[in-house]
């Protein structure tokens, strides 16, 4: 909210006015107070900033990771069908091995 004027006494010619942040229930910040919370604004808006460059970091990294992880998962999969033509190709080898034997008359 914005600020309220807050008018005391008995409405006269001489009544105080003070203005006070909306909502709240004690006396303005004294100079030194209001300099020290400034100063808390502003390391939490720094403390923000790094935040969100860190987060945009993880984005990165994560986007990098699940990208490699795509190519690994394939690389997987590739492996494990040249393992099944190695193991064919084997079993084949061992059958011509046992065809050339048997003509040779072993």
């Amino acid at each position: 909210g914005g600020k309220k004027i807050k008018r005391g006494g008995g409405g006269g010619a001489g009544s105080s006015t003070a203005v006070r942040g909306g909502g709240g229930g004690g006396p303005e910040p004294q100079h030194g107070e209001l300099a020290e919370l400034r100063q808390q604004v502003r390391a939490m808006e720094r403390r923000h900033s790094q935040l969100i460059s860190q987060l945009a970091t993880l984005h990165a990294e994560r986007e990098q990771l699940q990208a490699e992880n795509g190519s690994l998962r394939a690389m997987a999969s590739e492996f494990s069908a040249m393992r099944e033509q190695h193991a064919i190709a084997l079993e084949m080898l061992g059958e011509k091995e046992e065809q050339l034997e048997a003509l040779r008359g072993g």
